[in-house]
């Protein structure tokens, strides 16, 4: 859903990219605002990821990567991954990309 008050939302209450979620009530699993954009001059987007870090109680770091939306019609898997991969969108052969 597009909002013409996404920033101003977000800031208000949540987290911006690349912060930490703090004192999030236990057991609750998080809402995520996200939007994206490709630059106009550059490659399409070939999906939307959430990364999320997180230390153990042993002090050792974790990483887990999910997909939340693919392009190309693809679907998201069981294991929250993309489906199959979207191809080359670049042509190596003359350093330029697909359009």
């Amino acid at each position: 859903m597009l909002r013409p008050d996404f920033a101003k939302t977000g800031y208000r209450g949540g987290v911006p990219m690349g912060g930490d979620l703090r004192d999030a009530p236990k057991g609750k699993a998080p809402r995520l605002m996200i939007r994206a954009l490709r630059d106009p001059d550059g490659a399409n987007l070939d999906r939307v990821q959430i990364v999320k870090g997180w230390l153990d109680g042993k002090g050792e770091l974790h990483e887990r990567i999910y997909d939340v939306a693919c392009s190309d019609d693809r679907a998201i898997n069981k294991k929250n991954r993309c489906d199959r991969p979207v191809g080359d969108t670049v042509d190596i052969d003359k350093a330029t990309l697909h359009r």
